[in-house]
């Protein structure tokens, strides 16, 4: 897709090093859009006593619960001397000790104890590390990745089908070699079904080219295939009520059991900028012993098929090779979707960028996340430029 002029001068405004290259919006954009809610971890997979060690948007965090069994998210570096956090870090009731000089902190960051020089000390009240807002939901644990100070955290809002008792679902983890961008784009593309997934469970059927359609919504938007409606993989919806995320609908037969058709709930988390874990929330419409049947046929058979599925969306996404596939972009009519939502992203990414060069220029130290990021897109830029 060609830049008009406009954007070019735009990005030309807020960052000087790339005046000249395009690739301004997915040099931000890699490593995910910040000041978000996103699924970080399975709730199962966390245990207590330890802190362990993780990477999502490109920082390296460290993951751990408190006695309550609360769980919180720190920069995994000891702002003391920067040991990191996961290498032996203990919890001590609502605290994390680090291994290295037994600095202590708790949940909020805040230094509480400096066991080296004694229990009187004026330091442990001028050390803190960052800790980023958390909730633990629907068997997934959450971070609010960002700047707190400049955009506070709105509540996290699950879509309808999480909060319903007559929905039930299952948790699919999938970890690509695949920027999140190219994933999400993936989900906002129906019409890759009728031949990606064409010898798959149920998306044989229909036809294998249409005109794509865009409806607005309050949060996001749908694209939908026009004259074909529960056939194929024919819409899919993006929302950003404060995280990001995707619903799509594949139809079922009857020999798939009660609950109509098969629905999936899509995030997908940056590593950092070769790879993404996303998190596929698997739907239906059941309660009872309906959900009971589901539940049976879904570790039968029906988990196995979508599995197939997720195959096929990984081989092909890992296959382009990053971003600079956009090198080499043709778009079709069926890439509106595609389209829509590159577009929303960087209107809300440089919607942030003017905030931050204000709470700059009014003397605002960036923080240790915006650090991270700056350094490592400063490194990705000289090797490509990648049109958006």
């Amino acid at each position: 897709m060609r830049r008009q002029s406009g954007d070019l001068s735009r990005s030309a405004r807020y960052d000087t090093r790339v005046v000249k290259r395009p690739a301004a919006i997915d040099a931000g954009l890699q490593l995910g859009l910040r000041n978000r809610w996103y699924p970080i971890f399975e709730s199962k997979d966390l245990g207590s006593g330890k802190a362990i060690g993780i990477k999502r948007l490109g920082e390296e965090l460290a993951l751990w619960r408190d006695s309550s069994g609360q769980p919180h998210v720190f920069i995994d570096r000891c702002p003391h001397r920067g040991a990191a956090f996961s290498e032996g870090g203990t919890v001590h009731g609502q605290e994390l000790q680090c291994w290295y000089h037994g600095f202590r902190y708790d949940g909020s960051g805040q230094c509480t104890a400096v066991p080296v020089e004694g229990e009187q000390t004026a330091l442990a009240n001028r050390v803190s590390i960052t800790s980023y807002p958390v909730e633990e939901r629907w068997g997934l644990i959450w971070a609010y990745i960002g700047e707190v100070d400049l955009f506070p955290p709105p509540p996290l809002e699950l879509p309808d089908e999480m909060l319903r008792p007559d929905w039930a679902g299952h948790i699919a983890r999938a970890t690509w070699r695949a920027n999140w961008l190219l994933v999400i784009d993936n989900l906002m593309d129906p019409m890759h079904a009728s031949w990606l997934h064409a010898k798959s469970y149920t998306l044989s059927k229909g036809k294998k080219s249409a005109r794509l359609a865009v409806r607005e919504l309050d949060d996001g938007f749908i694209v939908e295939r026009e004259n074909q409606r529960g056939v194929n993989f024919d819409w899919t919806e993006y929302h950003d009520n404060g995280s990001l995320w995707f619903r799509l609908e594949i139809p079922y037969p009857r020999s798939a059991g009660p609950g109509g058709p098969f629905r999936i709930l899509g995030w997908s988390t940056p590593v950092d900028a070769q790879s993404s874990l996303s998190y596929f929330l698997r739907m239906r419409h059941v309660s009872g012993w309906q959900r009971r049947l589901w539940d049976l046929l879904y570790g039968l058979y029906l988990e196995r098929n979508h599995w197939n599925v997720l195959e096929q969306d990984r081989r092909i996404l890992e296959s382009q090779r990053g971003l600079s596939s956009r090198l080499w972009e043709h778009m079709a009519q069926t890439d509106i979707g595609v389209v829509r939502l590159r577009r929303m992203l960087n209107e809300a990414y440089w919607s942030q960028q003017e905030v931050y060069l204000a709470a700059a220029a009014a003397g605002r130290k960036p923080s240790s996340g915006e650090r991270v990021k700056a350094l490592l897109a400063a490194r990705g830029a000289g090797r490509e430029a990648i049109p958006v």
